[in-house]
């Protein structure tokens, strides 16, 4: 490990006083490895796991494995994700008991932890907008989600300040703000390299202002979470401070539920050396007031009926309605049409309800997202492989089977992967070349 900033040394010390030895000792050891299963896709085939205490399909691998090469990963069976920042599930279910109706915001949203997380605790249920602005981040995110195939959810690439033009839409809103990343240290050597003072002093800055633009968007009595992946007050408590200096929000007590959390001021934090995982802050508010902000007015979009290809592809294709963009083709909750509708007139939407298809002349070539969903019908021809025919799948190869003319759904373990389509005497992969592993 590089040589840690000698401010951040020092701020240490006084932080945390004669613990600061063990906690300097815990950068220097292995990062623990976890895993949140997915509540619909779930397998049993990796062992030696032990169960996060304040995650309920979290667990603990004993050490790394490839994950690549596991083709149940591609699936959506499980996501890779930090044991700390997991607690998410605790703080949720303390003030948000029922989804139904609600709308969630994950601001800041990329790669997908969090956003794969809220649609696990939804489970279909409320409309979740996940954003990223950066373009790259974002297609990272969008195949995230598509793996963990729900359709009540709706992808954006805007601005913290084009929220404020959708009024108070939202009861949720999760904001893991970016931040200076000391909690990282331990993972990440660049995170070390990258760390200034002034850096720390400049996220500050930029927390605060993307609070100050998306916060009017919460209804009144809307709960704000806020998280960063880092230890210093000026990035954690004294945000949240500047909130409730505001009058529009109070704080709201998290319970613990582990010993070696810290409690804070106004949240919580995690140090490596005392619980198993990475440095993380996770705070809760209520918004009091709404100081007169209005919901927006929602345009109705044109309704587009479902075509005889796509009902026979989706599950339930009653109570959906149809989106297109371009030439590919989304269903989406007609539950959830009104806000669709406000959010296509105010932001970028990347990625609506479950995309089934891309339209290729006068044909609907199902697409990699739908194999992927929770929503695929019971008449599909499915194609189980095995690991290896799977792992030849995955690298774009075609496979030899001999199968029946037309479309088939390549699955693992009974979970999708991707599609086929049988023509003249061989089979074509339809995989995307983008998600291709290059591993041999």
């Amino acid at each position: 490990m590089p040589n840690l900033p000698k401010e951040f040394i020092e701020r240490v010390q006084v932080d945390l006083g004669k613990e600061s030895d063990d906690f300097f000792a815990s950068l220097k050891t292995t990062p623990p490895v976890s895993i949140r299963f997915h509540p619909h896709k779930r397998t049993d085939h990796i062992h030696n796991t032990t169960a996060i205490p304040w995650c309920d399909l979290g667990y603990y691998l004993e050490e790394r494995i490839s994950f690549t090469s596991d083709p149940a990963f591609h699936a959506g069976s499980f996501y890779v994700q930090e044991a700390s920042s997991m607690f998410l599930e605790k703080v949720i279910k303390q003030w948000i008991p029922d989804f139904k109706d609600l709308n969630v915001l994950d601001l800041c949203a990329a790669p997908g932890g969090k956003s794969t997380h809220l649609l696990s605790l939804m489970d279909g249920n409320g409309l979740l907008v996940s954003n990223e602005v950066t373009p790259a981040r974002n297609a990272i995110l969008r195949h995230n989600i598509s793996k963990w195939g729900y359709s009540n959810v709706v992808v954006t690439q805007s601005r913290p300040e084009s929220f404020t033009s959708l009024g108070t839409l939202f009861d949720v809103m999760v904001i893991d703000a970016p931040c200076s990343g000391e909690g990282l240290f331990r993972k990440d050597m660049a995170a070390i390299d990258e760390w200034s003072v002034k850096n720390t002093l400049l996220c500050s800055a930029r927390q605060n202002h993307i609070l100050s633009n998306v916060t009017n968007s919460l209804k009144k009595s809307g709960i704000l979470i806020y998280s960063t992946c880092t230890f210093n007050p000026q990035e954690n408590d004294d945000v949240i401070q500047g909130l409730i200096n505001t009058g529009q929000f109070e704080s709201l007590k998290i319970p613990k539920v582990h010993d070696g959390i810290v409690e804070t001021k106004h949240g919580l934090q995690f140090y490596p050396h005392k619980i198993k995982g990475e440095g993380f802050y996770i705070a809760a508010l209520i918004k009091t007031d709404d100081q007169g902000i209005k919901p927006a007015r929602r345009k109705q979009n044109k309704i587009l009926s479902l075509s005889d290809q796509v009902k026979q592809w989706i599950g339930v294709p009653d109570g959906h309605r149809l989106y297109q963009n371009d030439n590919r083709q989304y269903v989406f909750p007609e539950l959830l049409a009104a806000q669709f509708d406000l959010l296509k007139e105010h932001l970028h939407i990347k990625q609506a309800g479950l995309c089934v298809g891309e339209t290729k002349g006068k044909d609907l070539i199902p697409s990699p997202e739908l194999a992927l969903s929770l929503s695929l019908g019971d008449n599909i021809s499915k194609v189980d492989l095995n690991y290896d025919e799977a792992m030849e799948f995955l690298r774009c190869n075609n496979s030899g089977m001999s199968l029946p003319l037309g479309w088939h759904l390549a699955t693992y373990m009974n979970m999708g992967l991707g599609w086929l389509k049988s023509v003249q005497g061989r089979n074509n992969n339809y995989f995307p070349k983008s998600w291709r592993i290059l591993n041999k």
